[in-house]
């Protein structure tokens, strides 16, 4: 179990994305990097573990769909996307680059899934939330199930319907 303002990560990105970024250059950087660093080969093969040679377009890839804002990181990529997470993330700048930070900000039970929100602000709505994580992330927000409130509309513009239906004069 852990409490709310729980520091649950810090960690310096695997590559820093640089203001002036390009996707191709992420590709190439990582490509550089894995072919010299064992350690980097390794993270990159299993973010993603395809069994396919570790090469520039394909880094790209990894770099679109793995790395966030401040660049590419070894522990924060694995946290899953949630709509009401109970974790949050931040940057800070280190003395030597930025430091990703994931926080507990509510309580979070044995076993609860620790998940982020990929979308800024979190809590954004679903439209925000799809139009962001397909481009970005490479999926788009699980299908919701309809809410109760979803089902009491439904039957209310049915039986608006079902009214002005039944008479022409409405």
């Amino acid at each position: 179990t852990a409490q709310a303002g729980t520091l649950l990560l810090a960690e310096r990105p695997v590559l820093a994305r640089e203001d002036a970024f390009d996707v191709g250059e992420a590709g190439v950087a990582l490509a550089a990097l894995a072919a010299n660093d064992a350690a980097t080969a390794a993270l990159l093969k299993k973010l993603h573990p395809e069994g396919e040679d570790l090469n520039a377009p394909r880094l790209a890839e990894v770099w679109r769909h793995n790395g966030f804002e401040s660049g590419l990181y070894a522990r924060r990529s694995l946290f899953n996307d949630a709509a009401d997470p109970p974790c949050s993330q931040l940057v800070v700048d280190g003395e030597d680059g930025p430091v990703a930070e994931v926080w507990t900000w509510r309580g979070v039970e044995a076993g609860e899934p620790l998940e982020l929100s990929y979308v800024q602000p979190a809590g954004a709505t679903a439209a925000k939330r799809a139009a962001y994580l397909e481009p970005h992330h490479g999926f788009g927000p699980p299908e919701a199930p309809p809410s109760a409130d979803d089902a009491a509309l439904e039957e209310a513009i049915d039986d608006a319907e079902d009214l002005v239906d039944s008479d022409p004069a409405a």
